[in-house]
C-alpha cells in the first residue's frame, strides 16, 4: 500500500486468514444530488448528513435497528457530536472532490 494512506487491506477477509484489521470508525461522502456524508462509528452507530454539509445529522443504531427505521440523534447528543467531529476532520480535500465551503465553518 502506498505510504501516507490509512487504509486496511481487506485480503485476509476475502482470503479467509485471520480477523480483519479495522479503525474505529468509516467515513464516506456521496455527491449525488449533493454532498451527503456517512459515518459508521465503533460498528454500531451510523450517522448520516444527506444533501448538504448543513443538514442535521440522522442516528441510528445498526446494533438495534438495522433497517435504520429510528433516527435516535435527539437522544444520542455525545454520539451526534462525536459523528459532527468525524465529519469535518477525517476528510481530506484532493482535486476531484472538493468540500463545500460551508462545511469548513465551526459546528458545521
Amino acid at each position: 500500500m502506498p505510504a501516507g494512506l490509512d487504509s486496511l487491506s481487506l485480503v485476509p477477509t476475502m482470503l479467509g486468514r485471520g480477523p480483519q484489521s479495522t479503525h474505529p470508525y468509516l467515513h464516506s461522502e456521496f455527491y449525488e444530488g449533493g454532498f451527503s456524508q456517512a459515518v459508521l462509528l465503533d460498528g454500531r452507530w451510523k450517522g448520516i448528513r444527506l444533501q448538504s454539509p448543513a443538514a442535521a445529522i440522522q442516528l441510528y443504531d445498526l446494533a438495534n435497528d438495522s433497517g435504520e427505521r429510528t433516527d435516535i440523534a435527539g437522544r444520542e447528543s455525545k454520539t451526534v457530536a462525536r459523528i459532527t467531529a468525524i465529519m469535518r476532520e477525517a476528510r481530506v480535500d484532493n482535486e476531484h472532490w472538493k468540500r463545500p465551503a460551508d462545511l469548513r465553518k465551526p459546528g458545521v
